[in-house]
């Protein structure tokens, strides 16, 4: 079986943290059919002087990574979502452009938007089957942003022939948007369990340089507001009061690739200069190194389509600590951590606290494989097949 895989959400040389759940996802298909992956990125020329955009326009047209072809066609895309609602022409056109034949037994789209669009119509004209995968934003931000967002997410998803929501609560979310139950389906998304796995603490903290008397908490992903990092300083700035023994670390970026200033200068403020530390963005084959040198995960995001990094430290054995908003309630249980409500920093301070002071709760074992039974990408991919073979009335 042939797969074609559509994504704008794919690590590319200017980005190469971004949506690394799909490349992971279609390196692990890779078993089970032929993998090809179109990654559009934006078109923009390539002069310097631009940042993130200079960076996007020398991209190579085309990689070879981890036995996967990944082509990166140009498609028109301006800042700040100006003509967002009309890009999914430019994105159908790059695709015509781009795919001369039609050798290939089935289109999987990763966003409703523009991507899922784009490939519903490419899909009707090459007579191909649709899949498309629903990661968040797609679903809880575009439909709520403009009247012609939530046409074009809907029309996407009511049409295609079956979509993937990565939770429960997005799954609900479609339901809502008008889109036949029958054809949603719930598949999570996983991890690779060989590289995400429990390391000694003591080694870690060594090799990062960290203080070895010091309780740490680590949030790593996007220093974004809807990430909760702003909650999440207010809830460290609440610990601080009554303890001297804890520190956190913040592993990430804001959209521009850079430590945002905004969330330094709140934790300067606030007093915590000395005890947060921001880190730049880091490749995924790291996180595994920070979160060994850590007590403690938190997640305090304000909305989340499923929750990627919770799994990751859980598969170290790490507990965590999360917030109800979307995807963390199909991982969190009580065994493993603690969820709380979204933007309360005193509740959140409090869940941070308890874990961080009843470790015996948490062996880190039971916590690691609790889920490598649930979100091990082998497994992940098998049911991703499944549904391809399913769509494409195949046997392979």
């Amino acid at each position: 079986m042939k797969i074609l895989i559509l994504s704008h959400l794919f690590p590319n040389e200017s980005n190469p943290v971004l949506g690394g759940f799909v490349r992971e996802e279609a390196r692990f298909l890779r078993k089970h059919c032929q993998v090809k992956v179109i990654a559009p990125i934006a078109w923009f020329p390539p002069i310097r002087g631009f940042g993130r955009w200079s960076r996007i326009g020398r991209v190579c047209s085309r990689e070879l990574i981890d036995g996967l072809e990944i082509l990166h066609p140009r498609y028109l895309l301006f800042p700040r979502k100006i003509f967002f609602s009309l890009c999914w022409i430019s994105y159908l056109t790059m695709l015509l452009w781009t795919i001369r034949n039609g050798d290939f037994d089935l289109i999987h789209a990763h966003s409703a938007y523009p991507d899922g669009l784009a490939a519903l119509l490419f899909g009707k004209a090459v007579k191909k089957p649709v899949l498309i995968t629903a990661h968040g934003s797609d679903i809880n931000l575009y439909p709520e942003e403009s009247r012609i967002g939530k046409i074009l997410v809907c029309l996407a998803l009511r049409h295609c022939d079956a979509v993937v929501a990565v939770s429960s609560d997005l799954k609900n979310r479609i339901e809502k948007l008008g889109v036949d139950r029958a054809k949603v389906r719930v598949i999570h998304n996983g991890i690779d369990i060989a590289l995400f796995s429990p390391m000694e603490k003591e080694n870690a903290v060594s090799q990062k340089g960290l203080s070895r008397r010091n309780k740490r908490i680590l949030y790593a992903g996007g220093l974004l507001p809807v990430k909760g990092v702003g909650v999440l300083i207010e809830a460290m700035s609440i610990l601080a009061i009554s303890r001297n023994d804890i520190e956190m670390v913040l592993v990430g970026a804001n959209r521009k690739g850079r430590t945002d200033r905004e969330f330094i200068h709140m934790a300067k403020d606030l007093g915590l200069q000395e005890t947060v530390i921001f880190v730049d963005k880091v490749r995924n084959t790291e996180i595994p190194l920070w979160l060994a040198a850590s007590d403690v995960f938190v997640l305090p995001s304000l909305s989340e389509g499923f929750g990627l990094s919770l799994v990751e430290a859980l598969a170290c054995g790490k507990p965590v600590v999360s917030t109800t908003c979307g995807g963390p309630e199909d991982i969190v249980t009580e065994e493993v951590g603690i969820l709380v409500s979204s933007g309360d920093a005193k509740a959140l301070a409090r869940a941070i606290a308890y874990v961080l002071d009843h470790p015996e709760k948490y062996d880190p074992v039971r916590i690691s494989s609790y889920v490598r039974q649930r979100f091990n990408l082998e497994k992940i991919a098998s049911q991703i097949f499944d549904l391809y073979r399913s769509l494409c009335k195949v046997t392979c």
